[in-house]
């Protein structure tokens, strides 16, 4: 997870992606994995919307108390 984080912050937001992909494989209960992933799908070139709902849903789903999902869901519906 921080791996990808760190890809993300050095600009390689394929390997990042990837990275987070893989976070999700090991950590599907971890709400803050999906969430972040979610906000990966929108900086990749094209932006994949329809991931990036699926994934802030996973992350709602897990969370649904906490604001981090509902505030990357009031970002995808902002485009």
């Amino acid at each position: 997870f921080n791996r990808a984080l760190a890809l993300r912050e050095l600009g390689r937001v394929d390997d990042s992606l990837a990275a987070l992909r893989r976070s999700a494989e090991l950590a599907p209960e971890d709400h803050e994995v999906f969430e972040e992933l979610a906000v990966a799908y929108l900086l990749v070139k094209p932006a994949d919307v329809k991931s990036s709902d699926q994934a802030i849903a996973e992350a709602i789903r897990l969370n649904p108390g906490g604001s981090g999902g509902y505030l990357v869901k009031a970002q995808l519906a902002s485009l």
